[in-house]
């Protein structure tokens, strides 16, 4: 399965160099999730909000991953950030 996660990655980012959309950094930093590794999902998150500040996914997504990590205080405003966001679905 990590061969899988690992083309994933690879495809994800030809797709970000071809044209970055916010979903895609979402999509990276999901497949970045699965794998275990938990910072360098919450970093494409910020490219994502970088990207479209409007997409309340990431927000969510910032917020899922500081939980998992324990950092529960941290993460509410970021889910409180998401379900202000114009762009979201939960």
């Amino acid at each position: 399965m990590n061969k899988e996660f690992d083309k994933a990655v690879e495809l994800y980012k030809k797709s970000i160099e071809t044209y970055p959309m916010a979903e895609s950094y979402t999509f990276l930093g999901w497949t970045y999730s699965f794998m275990g590794r938990i910072d360098d999902a919450i970093e494409e998150c910020h490219k994502a909000i970088e990207v479209d500040p409007d997409f309340g996914n990431p927000y969510n997504d910032i917020g899922s991953y500081l939980l998992m990590k324990g950092q529960i205080d941290e993460a509410i405003p970021w889910l409180e950030r998401a379900l202000e966001a114009p762009r979201y679905q939960s």
